[in-house]
């Protein structure tokens, strides 16, 4: 939009005045709701800081995500020099009491009901998870289906810090536990 203003009679100046994206509303507003003195991270922001961490760990290749309520994986990425493929379903945090609770349940749902078989393409499957539903994955989700589905999780702290958990990661926080049970 360009506005016209006068400082001078004799001088017109053109001022540019920018009207922000769509994207750049979307993550203003989406990035991290703040909600009686709670964070709660957005689907948005958990995406965004695993396509950041993907990028930076050899995942560059072929990346693609779907906005907000669109059908399918919410990132899928390649890696830059094999044919593996990372098929990632992502959820943000809710704000009832049992909500990370769901977020883990409905992910993992989600994923595995778009799992491939078959094919020559070995694809690696992963929940992107806010840090409270990812410590619940960790603890909930069997070792050995992780390690026979290649499943991972992704655990995105508020400041956008991302750590990725493999099989082995969860049967060593699976065992602790047992451990802990027992003693």
């Amino acid at each position: 939009m360009v506005g016209q203003r006068t400082l001078n009679p004799f001088i017109l100046v053109r001022i540019q005045v920018r009207q922000p994206t769509r994207a750049a509303l979307e993550e203003r507003r989406c990035n991290i709701l703040v909600s009686l003195h709670r964070v709660i991270m957005s689907e948005y922001f958990v995406k965004n800081s695993i396509i950041k961490y993907l990028s930076r760990s050899e995942w560059g290749t072929n990346l693609q995500f779907g906005a907000l309520h669109e059908h399918g994986v919410d990132i899928k990425v390649r890696h830059n020099r094999y044919s593996r493929y990372f098929l990632i379903e992502c959820k943000g945090q809710g704000i009832g009491r049992g909500s990370s609770e769901v977020s883990f349940v409905y992910s993992l749902g989600q994923i595995i009901s778009r799992m491939k078989s078959g094919g020559t393409t070995r694809y690696y499957y992963a929940l992107g998870l806010p840090e409270k539903s990812a410590k619940i994955a960790l603890r909930r989700l069997p070792w050995q289906v992780s390690k026979r589905l290649l499943l991972y999780i992704f655990s995105v702290t508020s400041d956008g810090k991302v750590m990725r958990y493999s099989w082995q990661d969860l049967k060593k926080a699976q065992d602790s536990l047992k451990k802990v049970r027992l003693s």
